[in-house]
């Protein structure tokens, strides 16, 4: 986590205000990442900044990649999207945000909600049953037509935004690389 004079230059560095709420996505730009519902809910919410990291790192061979590139041409004003960047620019774009989302239809691990609980943002997932073992408790878990609103929340209610926070440090640190090696060695031991 940064912090504020830290976020305020990267804020600077990548152009924007000390008061704009941003909220990022990760990923490749693809249709299972529903970057169209990431749209949606920019669309909806003109005075918040929208950030999607990444970009169609395979080109035209992606997964309908002319469709994927006729939605970042055609995103609403508030909606910047990095392309492929380098993950220390990753980590910069997560610093300088207020709130993570993954409106996934479908995820494996999902290694970015990781990233951004552990930088400190509020995580609102989808709700499908590929987090039900993993970030179910410590995020924000709605349905399609609910994310507009949880982020909404998340922007007025001060108190829910805190809570949301040190429920996603909860989640980092489940994760956390030593914690994942302290409990691989607890596994070896028994086996032995």
């Amino acid at each position: 986590q940064s912090t504020p004079k830290e976020r305020q230059a990267l804020r600077d560095k990548l152009g924007y205000g000390g008061k704009d709420v941003i909220v990022v996505s990760n990923g490749q730009v693809q249709p299972r990442k529903r970057v169209d519902l990431f749209l949606q809910m920019a669309a909806s919410l003109p005075s918040v900044k929208f950030i999607w990291v990444g970009g169609l790192p395979f080109g035209k061979v992606a997964a309908d990649a002319s469709k994927m590139q006729q939605l970042i041409d055609q995103a609403p004003e508030n909606v910047t999207f990095t392309g492929v960047v380098s993950l220390p620019e990753v980590r910069d774009y997560f610093a300088i945000s207020d709130i993570f989302v993954f409106p996934s239809d479908q995820e494996t691990f999902g290694l970015a909600v990781v990233e951004a609980a552990a930088s400190g943002l509020p995580v609102v997932l989808r709700d499908i049953s590929d987090y039900d073992n993993t970030f179910r408790p410590d995020a924000v878990m709605v349905h399609e037509d609910a994310f507009v609103s949880a982020i909404e929340r998340l922007i007025r209610d001060k108190t829910h935004y805190r809570a949301m926070q040190q429920r996603a440090n909860k989640l980092a640190q489940r994760y956390d690389s030593a914690t994942v090696v302290r409990h691989l060695l607890r596994v070896y031991e028994s086996t032995i």
